[in-house]
């Protein structure tokens, strides 16, 4: 089987697979009919009834799951997406926890890159496989991709239905810093005192991606495409966004703390108070260009927890920077050190309910679409339902 990956396909136009928000599509002419990529060019620009289609966003993510099963099955069982059966589907649930060596690569690429490689090698860990919260979610775009052959008569029914139990199961809150490592962030960003202008430009970037993450939660692609012109003042500061399944910007309210971070970012920098139309938030060490790629703002913030993560474990073990390595980690910096950036999603919505225990209006500036998402961090809900279900049950004698 030729091997010929999904993000490779040259993008051409093509009136009957539109993709939102472009006009470039990737085109299925001297495509082989029913071929991984024939089927995965449908499933990924796939309309409704309404004429919507997938995000740009959506298409993105279920793309990089997509490449990865092909990956498997064609390397490892040198089979193509219809020919996998339950035990190719077993077996692609334990890869994706334990991958080879030879599917693993030591720094992040774009997956366009020919060094782009499924997992990324950890330092330090024991294994290089996907988180169980990666897992749960792929395996959720995988099952749905084979549903839709199966709705389509590609195939008879769905291989990777029959993984709902597997070890991906879903958690009910996915993780985020607490309180304490959150302060600990906040007192290095205080206490750091920068040796030259460099080293005084990357703090400032660090501390400018760690508030814009905290106090809107925010998304990494959603801040990354934001611009001057997205962002307005009508009584309140709020930006254009466009979220997650949506495909129109919306307006979300910003903390006043937003703007005034975002200025002294920029003065750092020498730039004006407020970006230009076109100009985006997270710039260049220099200030001179964009940042708008993923991966650089994941290594931004990922230089951010390690760094935080060392000056925990200096200030708490009483050692200086030459002995770091000398010991590990203690428990209270283990979790700062593996932590990313959308955890501060998670963290914002957290903290937002020890602000208010209002479900709606927590759930409205996260952005989720359905309040069943937002009640799941509601510790104040399930202790106002414990206390019901407390008094109804002390009633009974």
């Amino acid at each position: 089987m030729s091997e010929i990956l999904i993000g490779e396909l040259v993008k051409t136009e093509d009136a009957n697979f539109p993709v939102l928000n472009s006009d470039i599509t990737p085109s299925l002419n001297n495509i082989q009919e029913f071929s991984d990529e024939w089927l995965a060019i449908r499933f990924l620009y796939q309309k409704d009834k309404s004429g919507r289609g997938l995000s740009p966003r959506t298409i993105e993510s279920y793309e990089r799951d997509l490449k990865r099963l092909q990956i498997f099955l064609n390397k490892k069982r040198r089979k193509t997406f219809r020919e996998a059966d339950s035990t190719d589907a077993q077996d692609f649930i334990h890869w994706l926890e334990n991958p080879d060596d030879e599917f693993c690569s030591s720094k992040r690429y774009k997956r366009t890159d020919k060094n782009w490689k499924p997992f990324i090698k950890m330092p330090g860990s024991a294994s290089n496989g996907l988180s169980r919260i990666s897992i749960r979610q792929l395996s959720a775009t995988i099952s749905s991709f084979y549903s839709w052959m199966v709705k389509r008569r590609y195939l008879t029914h769905n291989v990777f239905g029959e993984e709902k139990n597997a070890k991906a199961t879903r958690i009910k809150v996915e993780r985020h810093l607490r309180d304490d490592e959150i302060k600990a962030v906040n007192d290095y960003l205080a206490d750091v005192d920068p040796s030259d202008d460099k080293k005084a430009r990357v703090l400032a970037r660090q501390r400018w991606l760690w508030f814009a993450y905290f106090l809107t939660g925010l998304r990494i692609s959603e801040l990354l495409t934001i611009t001057g012109k997205d962002i307005a003042h009508n009584n309140v500061w709020s930006v254009n966004v466009i979220g997650k399944g949506r495909v129109e910007a919306e307006p979300l309210t910003l903390p006043s703390r937003f703007i005034k971070e975002l200025i002294k970012y920029r003065s750092s920098l020498g730039l004006n108070n407020m970006p230009s139309e076109n100009e985006h938030l997270l710039l260049s060490i220099k200030g001179t260009k964009s940042v708008t790629d993923r991966t650089s703002a994941h290594r931004i913030f990922k230089s951010l927890v390690r760094d935080v993560a060392d000056y925990v474990k200096i200030n708490e073990l009483g050692i200086n920077k030459e002995m770091l390595n000398d010991f590990p980690d203690p428990v209270s910096v283990k979790n700062i050190r593996r932590s990313s950036a959308h955890w501060l999603r998670h963290g914002f919505v957290t903290q937002l309910f020890k602000t208010t225990s209002d479900i709606a209006t927590v759930s409205k500036m996260a952005r989720h679409m359905d309040l069943k998402t937002t009640s799941q961090y509601s510790h104040a809900e399930a202790e106002k339902q414990q206390k019901i279900l407390d008094q109804f049950a002390d009633g009974f004698r």
